[in-house]
């Protein structure tokens, strides 16, 4: 009975979440990106609907990056066991 799951919400910071799950390169670039939109929102040529397709936008992004680098990892280590 002890080994039980303790019932609850794991709680995660997002900057720790996104650097594990798509790397901190894909991350970092994300920051980047987000920073850039938001020197933009001050222009008052962007509505808050541009502004709400960037930021989407850029996450789609940081996830490709990331599965992009997962495809590269399992790439690598599956021809790591056909060499050997």
């Amino acid at each position: 009975m002890k080994a039980r799951m303790k019932k609850g919400v794991k709680v995660m910071k997002a900057a720790a979440l996104y650097t594990k799950e798509y790397g901190a390169a894909a991350y970092k670039s994300y920051l980047r990106r987000e920073a850039e939109i938001d020197a933009l929102m001050g222009d008052a040529r962007y509505t808050r609907l541009d502004i709400c397709h960037l930021r989407e936008d850029n996450f789609r992004r940081m996830k490709a990056e990331g599965a992009r680098r997962m495809a590269e990892m399992a790439a690598g280590s599956s021809a790591k066991l056909l060499a050997a």
